[in-house]
């Protein structure tokens, strides 16, 4: 696992392999993971923070439709909602949303792609895309509806709520399980939860 940081900014978290320092643009961190895979490396899982709950299974999802052919994969999910276009406070049109998705993370990618791709250091906004606009394949997994993008406290929120509910379920389960089990406190975030005593 090669992690990339912002310039200046330390590690101290779990071990991993290899610590990078990224750039400006997402373009240039990428190109600094990239540096530090072994060239016979075959396909690279590009992850983001602002999806902190993507899944072991979602991970597997994307590495899989790389070995099946795929260039590229990324995990989507159905646009449910209203889709409009508006300005100055105002709708000015509904956007048809058949055709269109919402793309998560984790991505994988066929590694010797990503390195042509970027070889003249271009900066697209997502690479997916990078791929498509130079005629790769890239398809398409489902994604996971709790598979949130963070980037607001809003946000941050309503994953704190999702985490400690799996946490909850996962007390009370192995409550029901074992009848001697006991559940001792679990701190995520800094808030803790207690599950305490035997199952009945």
């Amino acid at each position: 696992m090669a992690l990339v940081l912002p310039p200046g900014r330390p590690w101290d978290g779990d071990p991993v392999d290899t610590v990078a320092e990224g750039g400006d643009h997402q373009s240039e961190s990428l190109r600094a993971g990239l540096a530090t895979l072994p060239s016979d490396a075959e396909i690279a899982v590009v992850a983001d923070p602002a999806h902190p709950l993507a899944s072991d299974a979602l991970f597997r999802a994307v590495i899989s439709a790389v070995r099946a052919g795929a260039d590229g994969a990324v995990p989507v999910m159905p646009i449910l909602e209203v889709v409009q276009r508006v300005g100055n406070g105002r709708v000015l049109d509904t956007v048809p949303k058949n055709d269109l998705v919402l793309t998560q993370s984790p991505h994988a990618f066929r590694v010797n792609v990503l390195r042509v791709l970027h070889a003249d250091r271009p900066r697209p906004p997502e690479n997916s895309g990078l791929l498509v606009e130079n005629g790769h394949q890239v398809v398409t997994v489902p994604g996971e509806p709790d598979n949130l993008h963070v980037t607001t406290p809003a946000e941050l929120e309503v994953v704190r709520r999702l985490t400690l509910g799996r946490f909850a379920e996962q007390a009370r389960s192995a409550l029901r399980n074992d009848p001697d089990a006991t559940c001792s406190p679990i701190t995520h975030s800094g808030v803790p939860y207690t599950a305490e005593g035997h199952a009945s």
